[in-house]
């Protein structure tokens, strides 16, 4: 992960420098806007793929840490001698006195 990080602030200084070399030597509007591209693809690429991955590892650390919490939870219910229906069935379902 670390070094996605590192890659995408290195990308980002290199389109920096891509895009300022390239509108100097440019002789025209369309020779720019393909510079400009190119430095934005140089610094975007980096960091989506370091987003994505990014997120992707916070979306499991979720999962583990939800996962603990519905069963400590569960404990809390056994415990209490709430039964499985009580846990799964809206009110409106269950029947009278649980």
């Amino acid at each position: 992960m670390n070094f996605f990080g590192m890659a995408t602030r290195v990308c980002a200084f290199f389109g920096a420098f891509v895009l300022i070399v390239g509108i100097g030597s440019a002789k025209g509007a369309p020779q720019e806007a393909a510079i400009a591209g190119i430095a934005i693809a140089l610094a975007v690429l980096p960091y989506v793929l370091f987003r994505v991955m990014q997120i992707t590892e916070e979306a499991a650390e979720n999962r583990v840490r939800y996962l603990a919490i519905l069963k400590r939870l569960d404990a809390i219910a056994d415990a209490q001698g709430v039964t499985e229906d009580a846990r799964t069935k809206p009110a409106a379902q269950r029947p009278q006195g649980v």
